[in-house]
């Protein structure tokens, strides 16, 4: 169908938004990269000019910088096993809660339901202190990340919500024919419920990997001794003026913390797009 003089004037001007946008996204990312591979000096000189010496050392160098005695691949190494345990608890507990909530009858379910909706409408920020006291008396406070997994391995988040709407939605059919020929609970529940919902869990999987990598204001707090990533760079900014410290290294630390995301996100982006796809069109 051939387009109107007026609708392909509409198409470019659209076209000309959506392409300002998009640069104003990427350019942070270009300008760090620049940036990243000049030295000190030239980085103060001028900041928005090509490096006049390529300094291809910063990411060398930026790998061998300590954060409070951690060299960048140990804080890497933390990150790494932070964002799998987190990203997995926050599927995994919340799929236990919402399971019985969602399959069975029982007389407390009400109530039950009533708590966790109240707990979850609770600001976060408003729980910081019992948070810390209750950590801090059980030996938990700052005690690698135990006392942030026992805390997230509660169930009690926006993901039981998704998980339960999306429990709500399966059919109970299977499972009944399933208990006929001697299945049991947990086997119904893994072999037969859990692939029904499979996408919802996968996307929220992706999102808490990405979300755990990126996590700072809980390790800030409640586990200050073994930084992540983020906790790091927030460490090395605040220490730029040390011998060590310079913008450029934090600009190649910040590069270098991107890779996994972004080879996540590349790995994962048809999946994830078909699954908002099927979801939409479930709906």
């Amino acid at each position: 169908m051939k387009k109107t003089r007026t609708e392909k004037i509409i198409t470019w001007i659209a076209f000309v938004v959506f392409m300002l946008y998009a640069i104003t996204l990427t350019y942070p990312f270009i300008w760090m990269a620049i940036n990243s591979l000049k030295d000190n000096a030239a980085f103060y000189q001028d900041c928005w000019g090509l490096p006049k010496v390529w300094m291809w050392e910063n990411y060398v160098e930026a790998l061998s910088i300590k954060v409070q005695g951690y060299y960048l691949y140990e804080v890497l190494m933390n990150s790494l096993i932070y964002t799998f345990v987190s990203a997995s608890l926050a599927v995994i507990s919340p799929l236990a809660a919402a399971y019985p909530c969602s399959k069975y009858k029982f007389k407390l379910r009400g109530l039950c339901m009533f708590i966790i909706i109240l707990q979850i409408s609770v600001p976060s920020v408003g729980s910081v202190a019992a948070t810390y006291k209750i950590l801090n008396t059980f030996g938990l406070y700052d005690n690698w990340y135990w006392g942030m997994f026992i805390s997230g391995a509660g169930g009690f988040s926006g993901n039981f919500l998704l998980i339960k709407a999306a429990l709500d939605n399966t059919s109970w059919t299977y499972a009944e024919a399933a208990f006929m020929d001697g299945a049991s609970d947990l086997r119904v529940m893994i072999q037969i419920i859990v692939p029904m919902i499979k996408p919802i869990l996968i996307i929220l999987l992706i999102m808490g990997l990405i979300g755990g990598w990126n996590e700072f204001t809980g390790v800030w707090m409640f586990a200050p001794s073994f930084p992540t990533v983020a906790v790091g760079t927030k460490q090395l900014l605040d220490n730029i003026g040390s011998a060590e410290g310079s913008y450029p290294k934090v600009f190649a630390l910040m590069l270098i913390s991107l890779v996994p995301v972004m080879v996540l996100f590349v790995s994962f982006q048809d999946t994830i797009m078909n699954n908002f796809t099927l979801g939409g069109l479930k709906g």
